[in-house]
């Protein structure tokens, strides 16, 4: 959460003028109830891990977090939705999508971390710890499997079916390498690797599926979002080619690799300072 907020704040053209939307809120916008969201989301996160100790206060914070992490992602389909101009950015999709997709990351960077902590720290891990891992491994798979069906019913309602002239951006990147990275790369690889029980109890096995997912999700999060760009539209599309080409700057990979030294910074200090092991079940 804190590498996102570092993305989005590196983006501001005014950052320092951040207050205003304290001070100013906006309850008809959506985007202002995303924020006051994610920032409840960082609070509640917060509370979770100073209280995680104390088992009552623990289960009732998580369960709240759970809540609050529900309404993010939806708010956040939400958002997309609302521009009449780019219907593919479909609301009644994305507010299931990015739940499902965010779980199966969620899953993903458990098994990713945790099993290359193991790895790299030497430990070896418990026959408990192996059957957890084991178990998640599978719920992975599971999640996984519902993400490429959405994605797959993405692609048929939105790319092969649809005859109106605003999808013709996503028709497009259908053909992009960003769409394929994602669908082969991000799901299916990953999918038949976890879906093979040889291969599904392994460490590098559940490791590797990890990466690959995570890394389609990646993709995946362009394709989308560049499926509702490419395509010119309004008064300033005179003139200008059918579709738009994108690659990353220079500037936008910094920002990238901020965001992940961010997320590597923030979960080393966790790993050392918080006694996981003394929590309770």
């Amino acid at each position: 959460l804190m590498a996102a907020f570092t993305c989005l704040f590196l983006h501001l053209g005014s950052p320092q003028k951040l207050y205003y939307y304290l001070f100013s809120p906006n309850p008809a916008s959506p985007l202002w109830w995303l924020g006051m969201l994610y920032g409840l989301y960082l609070i509640v996160l917060l509370l979770s891990f100073r209280k995680m100790h104390k088992a009552r206060v623990s289960k009732g914070l998580g369960v709240f977090t759970f809540i609050v992490a529900i309404a993010t992602s939806t708010a956040l389909g939400w958002l997309f939705g609302l521009p009449d101009a780019r219907p593919v950015y479909n609301a009644n999709f994305l507010t299931m999508y990015f739940p499902l997709t965010g779980f199966a990351s969620a899953l993903a960077a458990v098994l990713l971390f945790s099993l290359a902590y193991h790895h790299f720290a030497k430990i070896p891990l418990s026959e408990g710890d192996r059957n957890l891992y084991d178990d998640l491994g599978k719920l992975f798979g599971f999640v996984m499997a519902l993400t490429l069906v959405f994605f797959i019913w993405r692609t048929i309602v939105g790319g092969l079916s649809a005859t109106a002239v605003e999808f013709a951006g996503f028709r497009h990147m259908l053909s992009s390498g960003w769409y394929h990275l994602a669908l082969w790369f991000g799901l299916v690889i990953p999918l038949v690797l976890i879906a093979m029980p040889a291969v599904r109890t392994t460490t590098w096995g559940k490791i590797t599926s990890a990466i690959l997912f995570l890394g389609g999700m990646f993709a995946g999060r362009l394709e989308m979002v560049l499926s509702g760009l490419v395509m010119p539209t309004g008064p300033k599309a005179e003139g200008q080619p059918a579709f738009a080409s994108y690659w990353p700057t220079i500037w936008e990979v910094f920002v990238f690799v901020a965001a992940l030294a961010v997320l590597l910074l923030i979960y080393t200090l966790g790993e050392r300072h918080f006694k996981l092991a003394g929590t309770s079940e």
